[in-house]
């Protein structure tokens, strides 16, 4: 499923704002501990029709995955905004200065989908200080929004399921209750930001101008 550009800078915006808010809570954040969070997050928004990230899930060994979220995760390294750092019990993710100072950048995006951000922030306050085997059991033990209720039966749990078998999609946005939103002006400023070399000539040319001596009168005249 292909993400139109709106959906994939709504998704790697909400992603960087989970990684910071998770990063409070534990020093210690592994790559497949945030499948594990977004998975629950957006289960949460689509519980109420929101269409907040749009990541589309299987079950792996390790739970819910996403190819898409885990090509977010090697742009936000690639483009300096989170650092990777191994260890002896995988990789485990940290946000960078720059991440800081791109959600500082966008403040009313982030007041304007407080909806959004409430599920994050309530979702990390649960889960996230959970080891990850705790994690996952909390997660196996979940339904998939995809299997619906029968008629005496409960769903089946996520832990019963085949491996690959789809957990989740995003829904369209004519169906939705709630959409993330963006001005173009938001989305062409990320697009920015989430490019390593286009950022880097913004602030330098930013430094430039700052930096550049006012003219004296004879130079002016």
């Amino acid at each position: 499923m292909v993400r139109t550009l709106a959906e994939r800078f709504a998704d790697q915006f909400l992603l960087l704002y989970l990684i910071n808010d998770v990063s409070k809570r534990t020093p210690f954040i592994p790559v497949t501990k945030i499948q594990k969070l977004v998975f629950i997050s957006e289960r949460e928004m689509l519980r109420s029709s929101e269409k907040g990230f749009n990541y589309y899930f299987i079950k792996l060994l390790y739970g819910p995955f996403s190819q898409d979220l885990e090509n977010d995760l090697n742009n936000l390294v690639q483009s300096e905004i989170v650092d990777i750092e191994p260890t002896g019990w995988g990789v485990k993710i940290r946000p960078t200065r720059k991440s800081r100072n791109i959600l500082g950048d966008f403040d009313e995006l982030i007041e304007r989908n407080k909806a959004f951000i409430q599920k994050i922030k309530d979702t990390n306050r649960r889960f996230g200080i959970l080891g990850f085997k705790r994690l996952l059991k909390a997660v196996h033990h979940m339904q998939s929004p995809m299997h619906k209720y029968r008629k005496g039966k409960r769903p089946p749990s996520i832990a019963s399921l085949s491996l690959r078998t789809p957990l989740l999609k995003p829904i369209p946005e004519e169906t939705a209750s709630k959409t993330f939103s963006m001005t173009p002006k938001e989305i062409a400023t990320l697009e920015i930001y989430f490019d390593t070399e286009a950022y880097e000539s913004l602030i330098k040319a930013s430094r430039s101008a700052r930096e550049k001596p006012l003219l004296g009168s004879k130079e002016v005249f």
